[in-house]
């Protein structure tokens, strides 16, 4: 089933209206990211049991958001590798609760300030591997 075609614009960060062209998701299309979504976030429990269902979920819809370019879309992400797990729990844990984004607001690399959070987010992971420990991440 093909799904309908539609234009839409949006102001950019800047405040310049972008226009663009996208294709309506099929039912089958939304069945099948609701499935995908929902094995990344049983995925992502098993590995970090320490982990929240509602937080797991919130990483998997943000990781596996279609045409996101995000680690969620990736053939490893699918294959529910333990590496692309890991990409996402960190890129979660390096967002929400680090002040990585602050750091690059203020200019620095994102290397640098990756570097910088590096020890916070490897804290809090490790706080995840095991039940019950979730160590101050909870959204």
């Amino acid at each position: 089933m093909l799904g309908s075609v539609r234009s839409e614009a949006a102001p950019n960060e800047n405040g310049i209206v972008v226009f663009w062209t996208r294709r309506a998701a099929t039912c089958d299309e939304c069945r099948e990211d609701r499935r995908f979504v929902a094995a990344f976030a049983d995925a992502i429990r098993h590995r970090y049991p320490g982990c929240a269902a509602d937080i797991a979920e919130a990483i998997a819809l943000r990781a596996c958001a279609r045409s996101s370019g995000r680690v969620g879309r990736t053939a490893a992400a699918t294959a529910l590798s333990e590496e692309a797990i890991d990409l996402a729990v960190r890129a979660h844990l390096r967002h929400r609760h680090t002040p990585y984004d602050e750091l690059l607001m203020r200019g620095r690399d994102r290397h640098e300030a990756r570097e910088a959070v590096r020890a916070k987010v490897d804290e809090l992971m490790a706080g995840w591997l095991s039940p019950g420990t979730g160590s101050g991440a909870h959204a």
